[in-house]
Formats: structure tokens, C-alpha cells, sequence
């Protein structure tokens, strides 16, 4: 059975909520890679702070994913 355009539009959300959660993944490896690396106190500071933002941002991206995964009946 052909796909609601409402179940069409959710996968479409889904798809690009993936995308989103692995440029944060990427952005975080990034981060960490550059926080191995001896940096003055201030730039750690940014990067331990843009590091925690990724890191919500992933879970927030992950719970929208989820919710509309089960909205549209699929995983």
C-alpha cells in the first residue's frame, strides 16, 4: 500500500533528522580531536561548550526522530 503523503513527509522529516544527528556526530569527533590537542584555556572552553551543544543537539534530533518514527509507524 502506497505511503499518506503525511507518512511520505515523516520518512522525508526522519531522513533528514538522520543527516542532522550524523553532522553533529561528525562535529563532535572534530571536537574532540581538537580538545587532544593542547590549546590555550579559552579555546577549550568554546570547544568543551560547543561540544555539550552537539551533544544535546543529538539527543534532542534523536527524541524528534523517534516521535515521528512512531507516529508514522515505522523505526
Amino acid at each position: 500500500m502506497p505511503d499518506t503523503e503525511l507518512e511520505q513527509a515523516i520518512k522525508l522529516a526522519v531522513a533528514h533528522l538522520n543527516k542532522r544527528i550524523k553532522e553533529e556526530q561528525a562535529n563532535i569527533s572534530n571536537l574532540q580531536s581538537m580538545l587532544a590537542t593542547k590549546l590555550p584555556a579559552k579555546k577549550y572552553s568554546e570547544y568543551v561548550t560547543e561540544l555539550a551543544r552537539s551533544e544535546g543537539a543529538i539527543n534532542e534530533l534523536h527524541e524528534l526522530k523517534v516521535f515521528l518514527s512512531a507516529l508514522a509507524g515505522t523505526n
